[in-house]
């Protein structure tokens, strides 16, 4: 579910679900390829016409990794590591986490909340 802040901000992700959703019936459904979805429920939001196909390009950024002397991922958030360290397991990597603090009025700044 997509987090709206403002007043008449569109949920784009109900939207797009509902025009691909709504394509013209060509014998069986359109299917739309995603790659790394940010939530796995988002694939949910199709239904009729039209059939979440989920990819990731994780493998290939890993294969790009190695041998490059690369020794840690960082994450922009909770979320996101909760989503993807799990793919990098394989790997002798760091994981680092990083959040955003808040300061006067909206400076916002990018914190290491775990990791080095």
């Amino acid at each position: 579910m997509e987090r709206i802040t403002k007043e008449g901000t569109v949920a784009t992700a109900a939207t797009y679900a509902h025009m691909f959703s709504s394509l013209p019936n060509s014998g069986k459904p359109t299917r739309l390829m995603v790659y790394d979805i940010h939530t796995l429920q988002n694939r949910f939001y199709l239904h009729g016409n039209a059939v979440a196909s989920l990819h990731s390009a994780i493998p290939l950024l890993k294969k790009r990794m190695e041998g490059e002397g690369i020794d840690s991922v960082a994450f922009p958030d909770d979320g996101a590591a909760k989503r993807f360290a799990a793919l990098f397991s394989d790997m002798d990597m760091e994981i680092i986490i990083c959040g955003k603090t808040r300061g006067e009025g909206d400076e916002r700044n990018v914190v290491v909340q775990d990791g080095n």
